[in-house]
């Protein structure tokens, strides 16, 4: 099967025609190639083809009409156009935007931003805008305009109306030194420098309701400002139009067969059909086909061609990088499916497909999550303390779901001194299933003031299981609420004392080299087993974007946040301590000699502070966590 590039080599390029004494004739073409799109890409627009030859740009590949479909339709309906676009590799949305980006300007006027993610992308896209230009018909094209600088392109209508395009590489200090755009297109958004800060601000430069914006780009992974920006689309949550663009678009996305292949592939069709699976599984090792990769071409009904080609990105060297599975790149690379763009990044820790299968069930739950002003109160004069737990949109505690008599929870405590982005962390679950029902995060919170609630929550929370991290400020965390508080239900850790012989208990839970990898491994597991209940969407986001850097080491990606990972994590860890370096949680008729849980009211934690004796009371007094206000 021929490929479409190959068609497109010798097409005749039509040059200047001589229009002298035929006026009327000339007027006719232009309102030709000004009102048809089609007959502008047949006759005037130009590209580079891959083989470096000037062609036409037609025809238009299915792909790119795509694109053209939603900036046409979107234009006649209401004026304005809002297209973000998920792409394969090599499907020519890059040049349709610029192509679109140049009709719009010379139309309508104005001026036109293109970012692009590198300098030499940058470079390219201005090439297009050149191109187009200089390839027109001179009799119908607009004048160039008298600009010197080398990343600017202006034309001069006569008409007063500014027709501006403009160039910069993500990144640069001057990537939005412009203002005011009625064009914006950014192509490769997943792998802009900074697209978190940089991506907003280009919007921002667009008037509402007005002009173009078409923001394209290979996905990187259910992560980052491109992920959750097309997850808002997706939700109906902004203007913006997704259009997907897989390599199944591009009819050059073929291999011819060879009668080995042709072979394998038919006896392959029939041996589905039939449900010989012995004999199916034959043929699809003839093909280098694994079950997945069986599974997938299924999926996407791909032919034998596209298949085989599909194939063949495994050992042509377009997905092949040191250490890392091909096919993983591949799925990057060459999406089938909008879904599967996002699948990877190499580096995360929790997998994405699993990830985006929890957010798509939870997402539905998040309308109903509240906020909770929890605090510590004084009943009466003589210092008896008390809990306030009320329905406060301005509060510090978001609720799924309100503690229930008799349901046993475990909390996880990560504590920060608030610097450097630091944050402290309050993460709820219940232990059978281990499913999230509250959480609590803040930047700037002091251990004591962290510990009262601490004690708040866990009272509220049927006596929770409180795992507390001692790592940084925790150690003054745990101080507070063991001896202040005198909190009934704390993780205990088991070192062995080589001294003693023998095992020592000791409070909380220390993050180290090896039980860290330990409290991530279990999160894993939950996760594919189908077992991990996260339900807040700062938790997702979290455990998405949570990867192994360069040297090894686990956490945020620069400029995001972990303590809701560690949060979870040391949840999990509270679930079976006995399993995890602690002592086991009490069970049965030695929890309720610990707390009453059937029982229990915020009076009753009043009333076990109570009964504490003077003499410990005393004693609490005198120590530097003690003091009872």
């Amino acid at each position: 099967m021929a490929k479409l590039s190959d068609l497109l080599i010798g097409v005749e390029i039509p040059e200047a025609r001589d229009y002298s004494g035929e006026e009327e004739s000339i007027e006719e073409y232009r309102r030709l190639v000004r009102d048809s799109e089609d007959d502008w890409d047949r006759l005037e627009a130009r590209i580079l083809n891959t083989r470096g030859k000037l062609q036409p740009l037609w025809p238009v590949k299915p792909g790119q009409r795509k694109l053209d479909e939603a900036v046409w339709g979107q234009k006649a309906a209401r004026g304005y156009v809002r297209v973000a676009v998920v792409k394969a590799r090599r499907v020519g949305s890059s040049t349709r935007a610029v192509r679109h980006a140049y009709r719009w300007i010379c139309a309508e006027g104005g001026l036109c931003t293109i970012i692009a993610h590198k300098i030499r992308s940058t470079k390219t896209l201005f090439g297009m805008v050149h191109r187009f230009w200089r390839h027109e018909t001179p009799e119908i094209r607009i004048p160039k305009g008298d600009v010197s600088r080398r990343d600017e392109f202006a034309l001069n209508g006569g008409d007063g109306l500014e027709r501006t395009f403009m160039m910069s590489t993500a990144g640069t200090p001057d990537a939005l030194r412009s203002e005011g755009n009625q064009v914006l297109v950014m192509s490769e958004v997943p792998f802009f420098d900074d697209a978190e800060s940089l991506a907003p601000a280009a919007l921002n430069t667009m008037a509402d309701g007005q002009g173009m914006v078409i923001a394209e780009g290979t996905s990187n992974g259910a992560i980052g400002w491109w992920y959750d920006f097309i997850q808002e689309c997706l939700a109906g949550k902004n203007d913006y139009e997704v259009v997907f663009i897989s390599w199944q678009d591009d009819p050059d996305c073929v291999r011819p067969a060879t009668a080995e292949s042709r072979a394998a592939w038919d006896g392959w069709v029939a041996a589905r059909a039939s449900g010989d699976l012995e004999a199916q599984r034959a043929n699809a090792q003839r093909l280098h086909m694994t079950e997945a990769d069986e599974q997938q071409a299924v999926d996407c009904a791909m032919s034998m061609e596209q298949s085989l080609w599909w194939m063949s990105k495994l050992t042509d060297g377009s997905c092949l990088r040191p250490g890392e599975d091909p096919r993983r790149i591949r799925r990057q690379e060459f999406p089938c499916t909008l879904e599967e763009s996002f699948l990877s990044t190499g580096t995360q820790v929790f997998r994405p497909d699993l990830m985006m299968r929890l957010e798509a069930l939870v997402r539905e739950l998040w309308p109903g999550i509240k906020r909770y002003a929890v605090r510590v109160v004084d009943r009466n004069a003589r210092g008896a303390l008390a809990f306030e737990y009320r329905e406060d949109p301005y509060g510090n505690f978001d609720v799924l779901c309100l503690p229930v008599l008799g349901e046993s929870y475990v909390i996880g405590v990560d504590s920060e001194q608030g610097v450097s982005g630091d944050r402290s962390a309050v993460s709820v679950w219940t232990v059978d299933p281990f499913v999230q029902v509250a959480r609590f995060a803040a930047g700037s919170i002091d251990p004591t003031a962290l510990a009262d609630l601490c004690a708040a929550v866990g009272w509220w929370y049927n006596a929770a299981f409180l795992v507390i991290e001692l790592n940084g400020p925790g150690s003054a965390v745990m101080g507070w609420i063991n001896n202040s508080w005198a909190y009934p239900n704390l993780y205990t850790r088991l070192k062995f004392d080589v001294i003693l012989n023998q095992p020592t208990e000791h409070l909380g839970w220390v993050t180290d080299n090896n039980s860290k990898p330990v409290m991530v491994g279990e999160l894993q597991r939950l996760l594919r087993e189908g077992r991990l209940g996260a339900r807040f969407p700062e938790t997702i986001h979290q455990l998405k974007r949570y990867a192994k850097g360069h040297t090894g080491k686990l956490g945020a990606p620069r400029g995001d946040f972990d303590d809701e990972v560690i949060g979870a994590g040391l949840a999990a860890m509270g679930r079976q301590p006995e399993e995890f370096f602690g002592k086991a949680r009490a069970h049965g008729k030695a929890a309720a000699k610990i707390f009453p849980v059937e029982t229990f009211s915020t009076a009753w934690a009043d009333d076990y502070l109570r009964k504490m004796s003077e003499a410990k009371r005393r004693r609490l007094q005198q120590t530097r966590f003690g003091r009872l206000r």
